[in-house]
């Protein structure tokens, strides 16, 4: 009986790396390599799946992924300032900015920028970091400063907010506006 569930275990694992075209090998070091046969016991493996290129689909043109980049840096200043203007705390130097930032998006991207979850988490942080950092004047507090930045900076990057501006930026054309006519039926 324990040869048979030996030999079941052995085959559901056999089945389960067939699929991997590559996998992803972390050493105790934290070397990291890539192979594509299984990575050697105790190293962190991580199987990847390749997806195939679809020869339909037309090649991204060259510097997209740049552009999509500098696209999201341009956003930048209206995805910090989103959450003011939500909650109407947007004093007229910053609705001026947010604007700019607006007409800049739309007239060198032809993109728009849509309302972000992580905008707001991110400023929340932010007003926590604020009331941490000042707490942090008393010696026993800086280690809860210290905790609370680390989560600030994973959280609310630079890296994560690009990424999340990217995710966020939507083209001109597939946003509807108040001023457009409804569609006829």
């Amino acid at each position: 009986m324990r040869i048979f569930l030996g030999l079941m275990l052995l085959g559901a694992g056999a089945t389960q790396t067939a699929h991997a075209d590559v996998f992803k090998c972390t050493d105790d070091s934290g070397k990291v390599s890539f192979t594509d046969r299984p990575c050697p016991q105790g190293s962190d493996t991580e199987a990847l799946e390749l997806r195939a290129i679809d020869p339909n689909q037309p090649a991204p043109a060259p510097g997209a992924r740049e552009q999509r980049r500098d696209c999201a840096q341009l956003a930048r200043p209206a995805w910090d300032l989103l959450p003011r203007e939500a909650s109407g705390e947007l004093d007229a130097t910053q609705a001026r900015a947010l604007q700019d930032a607006r007409n800049q998006l739309a007239s060198q991207c032809r993109q728009r920028l849509t309302t972000s979850p992580l905008a707001y988490e991110c400023r929340e942080q932010l007003t926590v970091l604020t009331r941490a950092t000042a707490r942090a004047a008393n010696p026993q507090y800086e280690a809860d400063r210290d905790l609370v930045q680390a989560d600030y900076d994973r959280r609310c990057g630079d890296e994560a907010v690009l990424k999340d501006i990217a995710e966020h930026l939507r083209d001109l054309e597939s946003i509807p506006s108040a001023m457009d006519p409804e569609p006829s039926q």
